[in-house]
């Protein structure tokens, strides 16, 4: 079946729900596999000595600016401390400390990358 069948001015077009939920989802998997690469770097450097976060910089490097021109450079940052240092050495996830204009600090607990996601919605700049 041709789609000129259908006319020539017909028109597709995802719902915004559709494409809210799309966008959300990439996001999610990009996420999960950054924290992956991360970790199998990590991992071994710790049991093995093999530095590959040297030779993985210019990927990393390349993956952070373009979080940085989609999300800006606060959104980015968050973003970044998710992936390289919410958890220590020993596996324990850590607290993002938010500071506000106020000089007020509130402690954030960011388990999984939808916990992220849902924060990065709620930050306004």
């Amino acid at each position: 079946m041709k789609i000129d069948n259908f006319g020539k001015k017909l028109k597709f077009e995802e719902s915004k729900t559709s494409k809210v939920k799309r966008e959300n989802d990439t996001f999610i998997n990009i996420i999960t596999r950054l924290e992956v690469c991360w970790q199998r770097s990590s991992d071994l450097y710790k049991q093995f000595g093999i530095n590959l976060i040297e030779h993985d910089e210019f990927f990393f490097s390349t993956i952070d600016d373009l979080l940085i021109l989609k999300y800006g450079p606060l959104k980015a940052e968050i973003i970044l401390w998710y992936i390289y240092e919410r958890i220590d050495p020993d596996g324990n996830i850590l607290a993002l400390i938010m500071e506000f204009d106020t000089g007020e600090e509130e402690e954030i607990i960011l388990k999984t990358p939808q916990d992220l996601l849902d924060f990065l919605k709620k930050v306004k700049i």
